[in-house]
This record gives structure tokens, C-alpha cells and sequence, in this order.
């Protein structure tokens, strides 16, 4: 996405939320550059290892995941 487009999906998001830049990087950097790409990768993943919860097509009978 574009960075205004970043902004724009971020302002509208509800619940917890985090707006990930990366300093000096422009869009083509996050396809094969490591100091761009394995940042870019473990912000997400962390955010969504502390925020993510499975919805209820993943729950199995006794209710746990």
C-alpha cells in the first residue's frame, strides 16, 4: 500500500491497531532488501502473535484452540 493509503486504513481501523513505517524504505525495498524486508516481516508477526484470536471456525468442541 501506498502511505497514504496506510494512513488512510489505519485512521478508520478499530480495536488495536499499530501504523508500521520503515525508515528509509521505499515500497520496491520491502520485495528483497533484509534491512527493510526482516522488519517489515516481525512487526506484523508479533503484533498478531499478542492480538490475534481465532474465531470460532477454530475452536474445537471443548471450546480451546
Amino acid at each position: 500500500m501506498t502511505s497514504w493509503m496506510s494512513v488512510e486504513a489505519y485512521q478508520q481501523a478499530h480495536g488495536p491497531k499499530e501504523l508500521l513505517r520503515i525508515d528509509g524504505a521505499v515500497h520496491n525495498d520491502l520485495y528483497d532488501k533484509d534491512d527493510y524486508v526482516v522488519p517489515a516481516v516481525a512487526e506484523p508477526a508479533d503484533f498478531f502473535a499478542t492480538y490475534a484470536v481465532p474465531g470460532p471456525e477454530h475452536r474445537t468442541l471443548s471450546g480451546s484452540v
